[in-house]
């Protein structure tokens, strides 16, 4: 009986330990096989989630909400990152990256187009770009995917403020407008990209044949129609271009077949704001198959003069609207203007450009008619108070002239001297492009613009005044603080 026993317990124990490496072993395989699991979605491509998430809303929350959440998730799902860390209170760059390492980073005082072109052309695709909004409190995050001769390509979540996932081409020059600082990094487990092609030479280019228009009139015109006809010779006509001489705005009506008499008759409400004067430019297709290029053939202009100024061809109509136009500011500026037509920007430039310029109204910071005219050159040219006198000077020889005192907060020379970024990023025409710069960015940055006004001094010298932002500090100044004779700079 004894011996009976002992069998059975050698037999039990031998049993027990068999099924414990039975058990170990199938552990160790699942183990394998859920770390492979793992290691697969960590390592899924760039292509497959942009195939995956663009044109969805992501509304998701991982170590984040919105873009840097989204970017958070997309470093998770491609390189097993679990968090690349927080972004610093400056919202351009991150600190402690984690799985990854910082390719370059740009401050606010460092922030230029060339540089950021120069860091955007060593990113590679799925490099993580973080960067601070020009004129904002926030930052921005999105993913690399690719580049070209005019910008990159980015992948990212929110960038319409609707939480949308956006594939899309932003260029060089709209990089740079619309970001004062930037930082990129890369996974350490991204793939190093294979070396760039040579492209083959290109061939040698096809002789274009030269488009013609030919009987060009105009048939017909009442209050609401302008008709014109046409005809097209060496070349197949692409498009009709209606342009406001007023405002800029056009209205574009396309030809994709081998159309070559053309009636067309163009809506005059098409344009509300447009005034009475428009340019109309035809457009043709020309060349041998292959090598089609989009000519402007021929312009005529329709109607009669617009009683406003009349502004040179010396500059375009955007840089101009740029120098003397802000529609925020237009209206802030003027209660009688924000009560009736409130940040309506068609409704205020119409306003501005009817009216507003005779009247001697400022409408941006960077430019004042009546301060412009303190300058005893222009006003013996062309009187004291001849507003349109100021603009057109301006808009033809002033904007050329860095030494000009333009407003009572903003001097094109002690901006590009205070501000080495943007007096960097400017080869020519600096002084102009000081101004749109000031204009659309600089007065929401606390820039120092003029020795006559300085938006920090002002804040720190005025205690009841140091809630407000930058923008607000310059609008208080020229409606208020100067007549008050506040103490806006050092001097």
């Amino acid at each position: 009986f004894m011996r009976t026993m002992e069998k059975t317990d050698s037999f039990e124990k031998n049993y027990m330990k068999k099924l414990i490496y039975f058990i170990t072993a199938v552990l160790a395989a699942l183990m394998v096989i859920v770390t492979e699991t793992a290691n697969t979605q960590a390592a899924t491509s760039l292509n497959v989630l942009m195939d995956k998430y663009v044109g969805t809303t992501w509304n998701g929350n991982y170590h984040g909400i919105q873009c840097k959440g989204f970017a958070n998730y997309m470093w998770y799902m491609m390189y097993d990152v679990d968090f690349i860390g927080a972004y610093d209170k400056e919202k351009y760059y991150i600190p402690n990256v984690l799985g990854g390492y910082e390719i370059g980073k740009l401050d606010f005082q460092h922030m230029s187009k060339q540089a950021a072109t120069n860091l955007l052309k060593r990113g590679q695709a799925g490099d993580f770009i973080q960067v601070r909004r020009r004129g904002k409190t926030w930052g921005h995050s999105m993913i690399y995917v690719s580049q070209d001769n005019t910008g990159i390509v980015v992948f990212d979540c929110n960038s319409d403020g609707k939480n949308g996932v956006r594939k899309y081409h932003i260029s060089w020059d709209s990089f740079y407008n619309k970001n004062s600082a930037m930082s990129m990094y890369r996974a350490n487990k991204a793939s190093v990209p294979d070396p760039v092609p040579v492209p083959a030479p290109a061939p040698d280019p096809v002789q274009d044949k030269v488009p013609s228009i030919d009987s060009v009139k105009i048939n017909g015109i009442d209050n609401a129609n302008i008709g014109f006809s046409f005809s097209v010779s060496n070349g197949t006509l692409a498009k009709i271009v209606i342009e406001s001489v007023l405002t800029g705005e056009t209205v574009t009506k396309s030809y994709t077949s081998g159309l070559s008499n053309i009636n067309y008759s163009f809506n005059r409400g098409d344009i509300a704001t447009g005034g009475n004067k428009y340019h109309i430019y035809l457009y043709a297709y020309s060349g041998s198959a292959g090598n089609y290029k989009n000519e402007r053939v021929h312009k005529m202009t329709y109607g009669p003069e617009i009683q406003c100024v009349t502004f040179p061809d010396t500059i375009s109509n955007e840089q101009l609207k740029a120098i003397t136009f802000n529609y925020k500011f237009y209206a802030d500026s003027y209660s009688d203007l924000k009560e009736n037509f409130g940040y309506n920007e068609k409704l205020l430039y119409r306003h501005w450009l009817l009216y507003g310029i005779q009247e001697g109204r400022t409408a941006c910071p960077g430019f004042s008619p009546s301060y412009y005219l303190k300058n005893g050159d222009i006003a013996a040219a062309y009187g004291s108070k001849n507003y349109k006198g100021a603009y057109f000077h301006y808009t033809t020889y002033g904007h050329k002239e860095p030494a000009r005192e333009l407003s009572p907060v903003f001097s094109a020379k002690y901006y590009l001297e205070k501000n080495l970024d943007v007096s960097n990023a400017y080869s020519s025409d600096r002084a102009l492009m000081a101004a749109i710069h000031f204009n659309i960015y600089g007065a929401y940055e606390m820039r120092e613009s003029s020795q006559n006004f300085s938006p920090r001094y002002y804040k720190e010298h005025n205690p009841d005044l140091s809630n407000m932002n930058s923008y607000q500090l310059i609008l208080h100044y020229i409606l208020y603080g100067k007549d008050e004779k506040r103490q806006a700079n050092a001097n």
